[in-house]
Formats: structure tokens, sequence, C-alpha cells
């Protein structure tokens, strides 16, 4: 008998073989994705980075030397300046910022040449700033870099040119001779 509207039941009419193929393909996969885990790789994660905001509240001054090689680089603690001894002398760049409401006193130390045996120096010959010979003002053995008002926020740039005294070379102990220029803050 024949009932209209109903679909016979389908049999399966692939061989026997393609039944065993298609468990074969499925535990291949299963066996893969569990191996393919063993034999991943480890991945490290990078270590954390930082940044560090940092701000005042109060009086803060900043004050340090720029780099001889790229002045983009301000407020560093310590230079080295090259070629000293030359007989036209060398130029660095000192720089201030602050908010200082008491006025300051800015001073700068400058040793001779010593040279590494601390027994031979060649003097200083002269200490002058900016881009002509303007002398700085001496306070006791000091030189006077510049003394702040104390009204807001003050920022200054100075040139400082230091040249040695004539010497002639053949007279000289050969070797190394460093001057040390050191730059204090005090208020007023």
């Amino acid at each position: 008998m024949t009932y209209k509207g109903v679909v016979p039941a389908q049999t399966d009419t692939l061989p026997k073989e393609n039944c065993m193929n298609k468990k074969f393909i499925a535990f291949a996969l299963v066996l893969l994705i569990v191996v393919g885990g063993l034999f991943a790789a480890e991945v490290s994660l990078p270590d954390a980075k930082y940044a560090y905001l940092v701000g005042n509240i109060g009086k803060y001054l900043e004050h340090g030397f720029d780099d001889v090689q790229d002045d983009s680089v301000q407020y560093q603690s310590s230079i080295n300046v090259p070629n000293a001894l030359n007989a036209a002398g060398v130029s660095f760049t000192y720089r201030y910022r602050t908010n200082y409401t008491e006025a300051l006193s800015i001073l700068m130390d400058i040793t001779d040449f010593i040279h590494d045996n601390e027994i031979d120096s060649i003097a200083i010959g002269s200490v002058t700033r900016g881009t002509g010979a303007t002398p700085f003002e001496k306070v006791g053995d000091k030189y006077k870099i510049t003394q702040t008002s104390g009204d807001g926020v003050i920022s200054e740039s100075i040139k400082i040119n230091v040249k040695p005294e004539a010497f002639d070379e053949e007279d000289e102990v050969p070797g190394k001779y460093t001057s040390t220029v050191t730059v204090t803050v005090d208020t007023v």
C-alpha cells in the first residue's frame, strides 16, 4: 500500500567501506588536534611597561647642562666637553627653570686644568658669557651665573666660554688635563 505525501525511509546506499573511511577521518582529526596541542609553543607574554607621570605642587628647580653633541638633551647633571685645551677655548650651555618665590643665586666654580698626575696644571685664562667676551661677575672665588628675583616661572640658558691661559705645548707634560665646573644654587 502506498500513502500519498509520505516519503519512504531512506536507506544508506553507501557501501560499508565508506563508513569505515568516515570513522577513520574523524579519528585522524581528533588525533591531529590532540598531538598538535602537545607540540604547540609556549607563549610568553612580554613584561609590563610603565609610564611615570610626574608633577610638582610647590617649588621646583631644574638645572643642568645641555649635551654638547645634541643640545636638545637638556638639564644634564654632568657633561664632557672635548678639546678644551685649544687656544680658542670651548663653549657649553647651562640652563635652569624654576618657580621659586625666593630669590636664588646661581654660582659657578671652575678649577684649573689638572693633569692626571695631579701635579701639573694649566691655568684658566678667561671665563665669559654669551657670544661676546662679557666676563662673569665674581663673588669671592666663584663666578655669578645669575640671580633670580623669585617672580613666577623663570627660565634662562647661559652660554659659558672657557679659555685656557696661553701655554707652550712643548713645555707641558703630555697627557690628559681636566678642568671641573661646579654649579651651586643658594637662596639669597
